[in-house]
């Protein structure tokens, strides 16, 4: 794989996820210097090496050859703003539900702009959609003192609520548009109360999830082609 294509990007991931190039060298069993060559476009990514880094930063092959740029610090924004419209509303979301919620957003920002929210790859198992970086980004968040996640444990089953920490809440959704901040609202009044279960269901029944082979990338353009009350 030539690098000249994928060096910026490369840089731009480390950079956005605050990590030292010791670090993610190590993450991808070089020397400081070999990454440093893969950064500066003179050295070219294996296969296996590749596959590391979507693992790492929780993107696909195909982001790294078309140069693709998920946009996480929005995506941390809009589990923001997801967390504010339920406190407005009275709810304690639960990671599960949060993540579905953020699926959902994504979709219909896609239907309605042909354009995902975050830029955010989804894959399908047997559960939901799943992005890859939503339980380490939300476990920075943890860790940066922005969220508090509380174990609730049951008897046969445990879960975990999430809520914006008290020193976070003058932070500005200052990526997300007054209309995409809009959207999220509409969505946890919709859905904030109703049992994660219930979610799932709908959003499995949708075509994006449903015409898409378990552990395979979800195609955004499959929601095109849904009834309007089915989007969201």
């Amino acid at each position: 794989m030539k690098t000249t294509s994928y060096a910026k990007l490369l840089r731009f991931l480390r950079t956005e996820r605050d990590l030292s190039q010791i670090t993610v060298a190590k993450q991808l069993g070089l020397s400081r210097a070999s990454y440093l060559a893969l950064e500066h476009g003179s050295r070219e990514l294996s296969l296996s090496e590749a596959v590391k880094v979507t693992t790492l930063y929780g993107i696909r092959i195909d982001d790294l050859i078309v140069n693709h740029k998920p946009d996480f610090e929005k995506y941390k924004m809009m589990v923001l703003a997801l967390l504010r419209a339920a406190k407005e509303e009275a709810v304690t979301l639960k990671k599960t539900k949060l993540s579905l919620l953020l699926y959902l957003a994504d979709m219909r920002n896609y239907y309605e702009t042909k354009e995902s929210m975050s830029g955010m790859t989804y894959r399908k198992q047997s559960y939901g959609p799943v992005c890859d970086a939503f339980h380490r980004l939300v476990d920075e968040m943890e860790r940066d003192g922005t969220l508090t996640i509380t174990q609730i444990l049951r008897d046969d089953y445990h879960m975990y609520e999430i809520k914006e920490s008290r020193g976070s809440a003058r932070t500005k959704l200052h990526t997300l548009t007054q209309k995409e901040t809009g959207r999220l609202h509409e969505l946890c009044r919709a859905w904030g109360t109703a049992p994660t279960a219930e979610l799932q269901q709908f959003i499995m029944a949708g075509r994006p999830v449903s015409e898409t082979a378990e552990g395979s990338d979800i195609n955004y353009a499959l929601i095109s082609t849904e009834e309007p009350h089915l989007v969201s």
